[in-house]
């Protein structure tokens, strides 16, 4: 049996009472990379519960439907998340709490990884202000969030 260690490095916060995390970890060269290279992700977590009525947090919990092995959600079509501004768009979207009756929890992200993030270098500052930017616009769309 072989192991690796998994070299992830993880800041988390929270920012104007939103829950957030931020991930980095390199890749060592390989055959079809000559260098090491640099991954970066963020994501917010929202807690349904902290969604005013009147902005209909149940629309945040979406319907999945298996594609193969997976099961998709089709997160683009949701008017708030789809429309912040994620580094590159929104890319992730997980369910992480509230399946036996406990407060529903998603987590919504996006990473670095595009092809126009090649050869560009990013640091944790960027990646915060980025963050925090998108919790900014997360505010202006659902202001009164954790204010029940």
């Amino acid at each position: 049996m072989e192991l690796k260690e998994n070299n992830i490095k993880k800041w988390t916060g929270i920012y104007k009472g939103v829950a957030f995390e931020i991930n980095n970890w390199k890749t060592p060269p390989n055959i079809y990379d000559i260098e090491e290279k640099d991954y970066w992700t963020y994501y917010l977590y929202l807690y349904l519960d902290r969604i005013p009525k009147e902005d209909n947090p149940h629309s945040y919990w979406l319907s999945g439907r298996k594609v193969y092995n997976l099961i998709y959600y089709n997160f683009h079509k949701h008017d708030v998340m789809n429309d912040l501004d994620w580094h590159g768009g929104l890319t992730w979207y997980s369910k992480e709490k509230g399946f036996d009756g406990s407060g529903k929890v998603i987590k919504i992200g996006c990473d670095y990884s595009h092809s126009w993030d090649e050869g560009r270098f990013y640091d944790l500052e960027d990646v915060k202000s980025d963050c925090k930017n998108t919790i900014e616009m997360f505010l202006q769309k659902v202001p009164n969030y954790g204010k029940l």
